[in-house]
């Protein structure tokens, strides 16, 4: 996969797994071992960092970026590439909480082991979310209400200890005093209004918790938007509302499928991209087929692709 190609590897040293120059050696040495012609590691000190590089990276002469960290260091790596129009391959050491992509293309999440696995893995085109009214990318969920207030309070302390079960005592504190929101929602250009307290726009959740897939079923190949609406205010049905899509069951909320869609709501909703969160509706988001390539798992199969869009040429 890396034989004769100029690689920039964008390592982010504040993600929590592993030594970052342990892994640093060995992302050299491996790559070095599988025919790379030259490997650069780029250590983030500012926020922008992993996207500026990433975006320059083909006019400096690299034919691959590997992005060292959590979903937040992935994010903005595919961020980068995307603005830049060239479609360089992404490779993914996983050292952060959740490491959603990388579960998602059965890739490690020890950083040791996710070293070994790109000089194995193999080039599969990914799904992204382009949140158009914010000038942000997303590659795994975006939504507003609940699910954003949930992702605000979990402890940052928590997160690296703990994982994903670091969100549920956030999600306990947040069910209470749920209100439903008019709320109107344009999917695919047909606008309704509804009563709801969360929308949630899902390109790809499927995780690993104790070996036990968990997850809305949403396939990042299929070139379309999963979009989950859930209505009830009570705390008990609002918890089992989200736990069921957690299991993959999507039951009393409503689970939509899209191309583009539109979330307004009065009074506004909290709202994230990928677990940041980054103001409050409206926002308007649509899928890009096949927009991202990323270096899965040797044994990683992508199924349901839609046709790929041709990409604007760089500037």
């Amino acid at each position: 996969m890396f034989t004769g190609r100029d690689t920039l590897v964008v390592l982010n040293p504040s993600s929590g797994r592993g030594d970052a120059r342990e892994i640093e050696a060995a992302i050299d040495d491996e790559l070095t071992d599988a025919g790379a012609t030259r490997v650069v590691v780029r250590t983030t000190a500012a926020i922008d960092d992993a996207t500026r590089w990433a975006e320059s990276a083909a006019d400096e002469g690299f034919d691959a970026v590997v992005a060292v960290g959590g979903d937040g260091t992935v994010t903005a790596v595919a961020t980068g590439v995307l603005r830049s129009g060239h479609d360089l391959p992404i490779g993914i050491v996983a050292r952060g909480t959740g490491n959603g992509v990388a579960q998602a293309l059965r890739l490690p999440t020890e950083p040791q082991e996710g070293v070994r696995a790109l000089r194995a893995g193999h080039p599969v085109t990914f799904d992204a979310i382009e949140v158009v009214s914010h000038d942000r990318w997303s590659l795994l969920f975006l939504g507003a209400g609940l699910d954003a207030q949930i992702n605000r309070d979990a402890d940052a302390g928590q997160k690296r200890r703990f994982g994903y079960l670091a969100y549920v005592g956030a999600a306990v504190r947040n069910v209470a005093g749920r209100r439903n929101r008019h709320v109107t929602l344009t999917v695919d250009g047909e606008a309704r209004d509804v009563a709801a307290h969360t929308v949630s726009v899902i390109n790809s959740g499927v995780v690993r918790l104790a070996g036990v897939e968990v997850g809305p079923p949403s396939d990042p190949h299929d070139g379309r938007l999963d979009v989950a609406l859930f209505r009830s205010p009570h705390p008990l049905a609002a918890l089992a509302q989200l736990l069921r899509l957690v299991g993959g069951r999507p039951g009393p909320a409503e689970l939509l499928h899209a191309t583009h869609v539109r979330v307004e709501a009065h009074p506004p909703l909290l709202m994230h991209v990928d677990g940041d969160v980054i103001g409050h509706t409206p926002f308007e988001a649509r899928i890009r087929p096949r927009a991202v390539t990323f270096i899965a798992d040797a044994d990683y199969q992508a199924t349901g692709l839609a046709p790929r869009r041709p990409r604007a040429s760089p500037a």
